[in-house]
């Protein structure tokens, strides 16, 4: 619960950063800050914790390799996501954020042999429910176009068109 609230602030602040005329952002700008707010955050905890000596035995150039595509792609994923906010309401971001990780949750169940729980079957449920509801909730509420012709007056069969009249 808390990841999602932490990942709606962000997609909030992060449109306000890539929107607003005073402190607008470009995409790779806003990747880099808060990529090095991330390590500038994080290194001195990882500096604590991690044990060098069993690192040096574990670390292989397999692992080194998996590592590195898994920061690239995550690099692309999240360029990818500030770049999409720029066009995208917050929302909808996070809306379509949380069906990709339940769509992932569904491919790495044949994938990985992962067991479906009846809480996690509950949780899929209510994203695709969550989903639907806001689909249906965005088309019903969505902005009048007002450059469509919309007569002002409802449309009215005349008594003289026999053709149409109901028999």
């Amino acid at each position: 619960m808390t990841n999602n609230v932490t990942d709606c602030l962000q997609n909030v602040f992060s449109k306000l950063l890539l929107s607003d005329a005073e402190y607008r952002v470009h995409p790779a700008e806003l990747q880099f800050y808060t990529s090095m707010a991330s390590v500038l955050l994080q290194l001195p905890l990882t500096l604590l914790v991690i044990d060098f000596t069993q690192l040096k035995k574990d670390l292989s150039g397999a692992l080194v390799v998996y590592l590195l595509t898994n920061g690239i792609f995550f690099h692309l994923q999240s360029f990818t996501a500030y770049s999409l906010m720029k066009v995208i309401s917050p929302v909808t971001h996070s809306v379509a954020n949380t069906v990709k990780r339940a769509l992932l949750i569904t491919i790495s169940i044949p994938i990985f042999g992962n067991a479906i729980t009846p809480l996690s079957a509950v949780g899929m449920v209510m994203v695709v429910f969550g989903v639907m509801l806001y689909n249906q909730s965005k088309h019903c509420y969505s902005p009048v176009d007002n450059n469509k012709q919309v007569p002002s007056e409802p449309l009215r069969h005349s008594p003289d068109s026999s053709s149409d009249s109901p028999s």
